[in-house]
């Protein structure tokens, strides 16, 4: 295989992490099962050939493949198989009713529509020395998919999950760009909220450091220096990068169905302790880093010695610049010189001249997708991160909201230059201006790590004769902050009036405080007192919010109670006087000066009936009795004797027309019906229907018209 031996020997020197090459066909020599990984993971991936396969278990030979499975892995040589056995064994594979089978970019139900010889990629856990998959795909002939197919690693779950056609994109497959043939850091940052930008551009790369026992090395009177770190990188045109990001998601005071703003933010973090987050160049590079370690207190970092030979190599622990007004410094730390002056036998020459790379990255937005599952949005939101907090409106559907960043893009403008660097014995005199060359937007290959349990890179080689590694998977964060939602306020009215007609209900409506929209199937209890006592009658809200009792006839306290629920706030609603009465066309006299009362007595029947009368139109002599047998529009028809009878009985509260005009017609009275009103009804036993057993009755309400 090109470079592979090359780039294992110098890789070797510092204890290499991994490498991935441009692949070739593999050889025999290529399966050769190599030392086992130093740690184990119970979260990996795999490519294998199927050989074997029946309902619910399949085969696969696995192949050679360098990728990151869980944090602590060390690869020692691209033969190894990270954590579940080595290249050219035999992997058996449970598949059950969770794992995702595709084939050619489209979900299949039967392991049988799989190909024996096919190549597949295979996601899941370790189950013993086999694996318990959760996606197996076919990639023999795949290309990039259609936007529907995507793997969703929940943050939350150790099982990634097939998402349907999409809100939240987590994972995707797509065809790299450029050749992917470098080993970088994972610095595997502990805090849920930092992810890594990870990945290469370029030729073959490799980097690492190594925390070691302090070496002393040089000790004057008042401490030592020492060695406290060795560090190193190869580069055969090439770089890599992994920068740090930390994302957040913040909103004080998000409520159920009230649209909020959530505060989004993307920044951009140096990398931890003397780690890199760009490296790379032509040549190597080792370092050294030196601590004075006093003989009281704390040690200091001193710098770091770094040894070169005509290599030209470049690192730096920055940030990556977010801002077109921002440039990311790449440092030269190897840059090859020719001595002008030189003394025999002595190592550094007194002068020297070296020609430098000048190299930068000048700062563009970090571009994500945002979404936030348990709202309401258009559309997962793409945004354009520089640095400054960015604002998203939703409309929260449920009591947390989990914002997620997903599909990655940011390819800051990297220039290029040269310049002379005069040097005496080592020690840099005078730098030229800088030559500038190129520039251009970096857009390497990115593989984002997730967190540890579910993060896996796999870069491979869109170059390579051999199919199945020609694509990138690219894991991407999943959700980054679950936010908290307060239940929403409510509002609850009684909406029917306080005059009700036997069989018309108590009607409650209940709504969000917000927008006043209806609440559907909301239990409302109906607290209701009568001179009886108080009982408590149960109705539930329809599609309008509104929520029905009847009661019998009578006069009522009534007292409306949602309880609330898990989204909502509860309410109340509370209306003093409810009366329930029988519609009748009896008729009292509202025509004497002082009109009609609440509180005061009127005679609805009787054979004085018309001794009430004081004032008013009335010329209708005492023929009438109080009871109308026909009603007309705005007139009412009564008989002159008592040819008609009333009710032989009459509930406690009735309604009644109230008389301003009334003249008699032939052998009838008829009148004017200027209102309703509810009297209650003094004493039911001396009513009667004849004209000997008169009623009496106390306005209590006036009936709207």
């Amino acid at each position: 295989m090109r470079q592979v031996l090359a780039l294992s020997l110098l890789c070797g020197i510092g204890g290499l992490v991994a490498c991935a090459d441009q692949p070739a066909a593999p050889t025999p020599a290529d399966l050769t099962p190599g030392p086992a990984a130093l740690t184990v993971a119970t979260r990996v991936a795999t490519f294998g050939t199927l050989i074997q396969r029946d309902q619910s278990m399949l085969v696969i030979r696995q192949q050679a493949l360098g990728f990151k499975s869980g944090p602590g892995q060390r690869v020692l040589f691209l033969g190894s198989e990270l954590a579940i056995g080595d290249t050219g064994n035999d992997l058996h594979v449970a598949i059950d009713a969770r794992t995702r089978v595709y084939l050619e970019n489209a979900p299949v139900t039967s392991l049988a529509a799989l190909p024996l010889g096919s190549t597949l990629l295979v996601v899941g856990d370790r189950a013993g020395d086999g694996l318990r998959a959760d996606l197996v795909t076919d990639l023999t002939r795949a290309a990039t998919p259609p936007p529907a197919q995507f793997l969703a690693l929940d943050q939350g779950s150790d099982h990634p999950t097939i998402a349907a056609p999409p809100l939240h994109p987590q994972m995707s497959v797509s065809a790299a760009s450029v050749t992917s043939n470098c080993l970088g850091q994972d610095m595997d940052y502990t805090a849920a909220d930092i992810f890594e930008f990870h990945g290469c551009w370029g030729g073959p790369s490799a980097s690492d450091n190594f925390d070691i026992f302090d070496i002393p090395f040089f000790c004057p009177i008042a401490g030592c220096f020492v060695i406290d770190e060795y560090s190193y990188t190869f580069a055969l045109g090439g770089w890599a990068y992994d920068f740090p990001f930390r994302f957040g998601a913040t909103a004080p005071g998000l409520t159920y169905h009230v649209p909020g703003n959530v505060s989004l933010s993307l920044a951009a973090l140096p990398a931890s302790g003397t780690a890199f987050t760009f490296t790379g160049g032509l040549g190597f590079d080792y370092g050294l880093n030196v601590d004075f370690c006093p003989l009281i207190g704390d040690c200091a970092d001193v710098g770091t010695i770094h040894l070169s030979i005509l290599s030209m190599i470049h690192q730096t622990g920055g940030a990556g610049p977010l801002k077109p007004s921002q440039r990311l410094d790449i440092a030269e730390v190897a840059c090859p010189s020719v001595g002008i002056f030189v003394i025999a036998n002595v190592p550094l020459d007194p002068l020297a001249l070296g020609l430098c790379e000048d190299l930068g990255l000048t700062g563009r937005a970090f571009n994500a997708t945002v979404t936030a599952e348990g709202a309401t949005q258009l559309a997962a939101t793409p945004v354009a991160f520089d640095g400054s907090n960015q604002s998203l409106t939703v409309r929260p559907d449920a009591l947390t909201l989990s914002v997620s960043y997903s599909e990655f893009s940011w390819a800051p403008e990297m220039t290029m230059g040269f310049f002379f660097r005069l040097k005496s014995f080592g020690v840099t005199l005078i730098n030229s201006p800088t030559i500038p060359l190129t520039s251009g937007a970096f857009e390497p290959v990115s593989t984002p790590f997730p967190k540890p349990g579910s993060d896996f890179t796999v870069a491979t080689d869109p170059l390579s004769p051999i199919d199945d590694l020609r694509y990138l998977f690219q894991p991407t964060v999943a959700t980054v902050a679950v936010l908290p939602v307060a239940r929403a306020p409510t509002t609850l009215a009684i909406v029917s009036p306080e005059a009700l007609e036997e069989g018309q209900p108590v009607r409650a409506r209940l709504t969000e405080s917000y927008d006043g929209s209806a609440i559907a199937g909301a239990v409302v209890a109906f607290t209701v007192t009568s001179a009886a006592g108080s009982n408590v009658v149960v109705g539930t809200t329809d599609a309008s919010g509104v929520a029905r009792v009847v009661l019998p006839n009578g006069e009522y306290a009534v007292q409306a109670d949602f309880t609330g629920s898990s989204v909502y706030l509860p309410s109340v609603a509370n209306q003093a006087s409810v009366f329930v009465y029988r519609a009748t066309t009896f008729v009292i006299w509202g025509g004497n000066a002082e009109g009609v009362a609440a509180g005061r007595r009127y005679q609805f029947w009787g054979a004085e009936w018309s001794t009430q009368v004081t004032g008013g139109d009335y010329t209708a002599g005492e023929s009438f009795k109080g009871f109308a047998h026909t009603t007309v529009g705005a007139t009412w028809i009564g008989d002159g004797g008592t040819s008609t009878r009333p009710p032989d009985e009459v509930p406690q509260y009735i309604g009644v027309i109230v008389a301003t005009s009334a003249t008699k017609q032939r052998s009838n009275t008829v009148g004017n019906i200027a209102g309703h009103v509810i009297l209650r009804v003094d004493d039911l036993a001396t009513y009667g229907s004849d004209a000997g057993h008169p009623g009496f009755g106390t306005l209590q309400a006036m009936i709207a018209n």
